[in-house]
């Protein structure tokens, strides 16, 4: 009996996902009616403090003279602003000039001028003090048009109430650049929300499994908080993108204020924008959190003089700013969620509403295994060093470990398995699906899939369609490399570490976005080929995690993501499933599975605490798992954490002795070896299969911490506690032993069923 995947998209469903991205696609629901005096659309707005919405128990006023605004529940005494008060930007003795015109500020942008030089202007300095702010009537809420005056670029901004909180974008096309400056980077409400010196509460931010900043920490000597959503543009001039921590995996930032709270949903031009925040005493006494977006970008290089020094040169992206819309909607919290539970509450809820995740629920908790099948390796053939490729993990290798896994007492596995394409393994894009011979060609990974089909595991062939070592299988740098802002073909480079150096002989070129259908449906055809049956899943590769722009096709982030999204859409459409390690939130619809998923932030100075937020969001809609559990210091704390976070386990594993990952792609896997951890593996299997029988398909309604000690707190009663500690310790009346977790049920706590 084998088990059948089910597709989470319908035909029409999938079609509306192909064509939209986070760009434009809110599905908000038709507000109320507001019980306002009614206003003509595009009246001119004057007069001062006027009530412009009222949708459902929130009100939205703004002031015609500074175009600040506000949000407030009379009825729950909650008031949000855009900005703090004119009194309390005054008392405020840290912010000076560009700081106290911050606060008052709902845009904050970066141009260049016709030299090539980059300044930084605010709304309130360059437009509302220069006379150049008018406001006008829209449904619901008002536009405010800022001229900034000297630097002649006029940027419309709309607000509007809805039934889900309040909506602020601003539309790129109607964006106007009247002189010579270019509009680079613009910052959307930076004071919204602003907490000040002596309030209490946090910012979330969304740094690999979420993260908080708690207002005041005294942290103001380092560095803000930024990080761009769904990672660092890779369409780089640069040897290597050196960054090393998680990646925003999720479009959206949060505020905890006391007992009001709100959680902001980057829902429009999400991939080029950027989560920013800092704490009280870096600039000004207030902590601020905001969305900040590219409109263009830039790139640096150094050349030599003829003196014989470097100069840094930069470019910037030509031609016009394009269309689409850039938009945040704050989406206010219920009375008694205003925490990170109640963020990711509403967050899923979002989700779900863009089809992003499943409505239907699901209890999966399986054991994943990552499986290494072959590495190119260098080796000396008559003493000639040669590249070839060492088997790590045979198909019927493979078979083998999947079989004693089962055995061991491990029954529901997913398995997902990497380097097992000749062309792949040869640097080159796989548009045929063909299996290494070296691991032992068509015949044994057909013996594999049917193994996997009859036992009910579900198997996924990991492949990629966006980079490539070598041009080949009909793609050429000439027609199909993407390219960065200088024009030149954009490539990545694996960094080391330890040398801060990148790893010579590792670059890896970037197909523009425009053939990523090709690629991917010319895979599928030689997919079906292989494997007629249909069972067989595909792992997404790098574009489950890596987002691109061509700068010389017109296809910045945002197109990327549609491109992705009609690649994955055929796979879909052919019938078979999808998975993606690390994977970016616009894929998720098409993923049955997440594995790898952080299970903590990045863990800057600023941050104050990592929360599995990311976890919260998705339990009880989709599985993941974490990273690998073996390639882990600590293998035990990485099973404490699936227990507190409701993850599935992952192994990465080799059929081989673990020696063989050595000088190749694969050397920092020293503990990989199949016959060291299948004991073990299907041991925390057997533990957490249990805990997921107590959990269901229950979503994540409540999560805290004290010392060695979580709890996570299910919506039918269960609470998971985890000790992290060397010795036993209590929660209340629940005694939690070291280094080990306890699940209780609230009703039989009080003695009932």
């Amino acid at each position: 009996m084998y088990r059948k995947r089910t597709s989470r998209l319908t035909a029409g469903a999938a079609a509306v996902l192909c064509a939209l991205s986070l760009c434009g696609c809110r599905g908000i629901q038709a507000p109320a009616a507001a019980d306002t005096a009614p206003r003509a659309l595009g009246e001119l707005l004057s007069g001062g403090e006027q009530t412009v919405a009222s949708v459902g128990a929130w009100q939205l006023t703004v002031d015609t003279a500074t175009g600040e605004f506000a949000a407030e529940n009379r009825a729950a005494s909650i008031r949000w602003r855009s900005n703090p008060t004119a009194q309390e930007r005054e008392a405020d003795e840290i912010a000076k000039g560009n700081g106290r015109a911050l606060l008052a500020s709902a845009l904050r942008i970066e141009y260049q001028d016709a030299l090539g030089n980059i300044s930084t202007s605010s709304g309130y300095t360059a437009s509302v003090r220069k006379d150049g702010l008018k406001l006008y009537a829209i449904e619901d809420g008002f536009r405010a048009e800022y001229t900034f005056v000297d630097e002649e670029i006029v940027i419309p901004l709309d607000v509007q109430l809805q039934p889900d909180g309040l909506h602020c974008s601003v539309p790129v096309a109607e964006i106007q650049e009247l002189g010579e400056n270019r509009l680079l980077t613009l910052t959307l409400l930076p004071a919204f929300g602003a907490a000040g010196p002596e309030e209490k509460g946090y910012f979330l931010v969304p740094d690999g499994s979420g993260a908080l900043i708690r207002f005041n920490n005294g942290k103001y000597l380092y560095d803000s908080f930024s990080m761009p959503v769904y990672g660092a543009e890779a369409a780089r001039e640069q040897e290597a993108l050196a960054y090393t921590g998680e990646n925003v995996l999720l479009p959206v930032f949060g505020i905890c204020k006391g007992t009001s709270g709100l959680l902001a949903v980057i829902d429009e031009g999400a991939a080029c924008a950027a989560v920013e925040a800092s704490v009280a005493g870096k600039s000004t006494s207030y902590n601020l959190i905001s969305a900040d977006f590219t409109l263009r970008s830039t790139e640096g290089y150094t050349i030599g003089t003829s003196v014989g020094v470097t100069k840094e040169v930069r470019l910037y992206q030509e031609g016009a700013l394009g269309g689409g819309t850039l938009g945040v909607t704050y989406r206010f919290l219920d009375e008694g969620q205003a925490d990170y539970a109640g963020m990711a509450a509403s967050c899923r809820e979002w989700l779900i509403g863009q089809g992003w995740l499943p409505a239907e629920k699901t209890a999966a908790m399986p054991l994943y295994v990552r499986l290494l099948g072959g590495a190119l390796k260098e080796k000396s053939v008559f003493g000639i060093p040669t590249k070839q490729i060492e088997k790590l993990t045979g198909f019927a290798q493979a078979e083998e470990i999947l079989r004693q896994l089962e055995e061991s007492g491990a029954d529901d596995l997913t398995v997902l398995l990497e380097g097992w394409s000749q062309p792949m393994l040869q640097g080159k894009i796989d548009v045929k699906a063909s299996p290494a011979s070296a691991l032992g060609g068509k015949k044994e990974l057909a013996a594999l899939q049917e193994f996997c089909c009859g036992q009910g595991i579900a198997l996924y062939l990991d492949s990629e369609f966006q980079k490539a070592a070598k041009w080949g299988s009909g793609y050429s740098s000439f027609l199909h490399a993407a390219r960065t802002v200088s024009g030149v073909p954009a490539a990545i480079s694996r960094y080391d570490l330890a040398s801060r150096q990148t790893v010579e002989g590792t670059q890896e070129n970037l197909l523009t976005p425009g053939v990523f259908t090709d690629v991917f449906e010319r895979f599928l055809t030689g997919l079906q080929k292989q494997d007629a049956s249909g069972e067989t899943g595909v792992g997404m590769g790098s574009a489950a995690y890596m987002l691109y722009s061509d700068y010389s096709a017109g296809y910045g982030r945002e197109q990327s993501v549609l491109a992705v999204q009609a690649a994955l859409n055929k796979a879909k459409a052919a019938g078979r499933g999808l998975t993606g390690v690390r994977a970016n939130a616009y894929v998720w619809a098409y993923a049955d599975c997440l594995p790898a998923l952080p299970l903590a932030s990045s863990r800057y100075n600023i941050e104050d605490e990592s929360v599995p937020f990311l976890q919260m969001v998705l339990k009880g809609c989709i599985p993941y798992s974490t990273p690998s559990v073996n390639q882990a210091d600590d293998p035990q704390e990485i099973f404490l954490q699936a227990a507190e976070t409701g993850s599935g386990l992952l192994f990465t594993l080799i059929g081989g002795e673990a020696q063989l990952t050595r000088d190749t792609v694969y050397a920092a896997y020293t503990s990989a070896s199949a016959t060291d951890w299948i004991g073990q593996a299907a041991e925390y299997q057997q533990a957490l299969t249990q805990l997921a029988e107590q959990i269901g398909d229950s979503t994540i309604v409540g999560h805290s911490r004290r010392g060695d000690l979580s709890a996570t707190v299910y919506e039918n009663g269960v609470t998971v506690y985890v000790n992290y500690g060397y010795t036993a310790e209590n929660w209340g009346d629940t005694a939690v032993p070291a280094r080990s977790f306890t699940a209780v049920r609230e009703d039989s706590r009080k003695g009932g069923a």
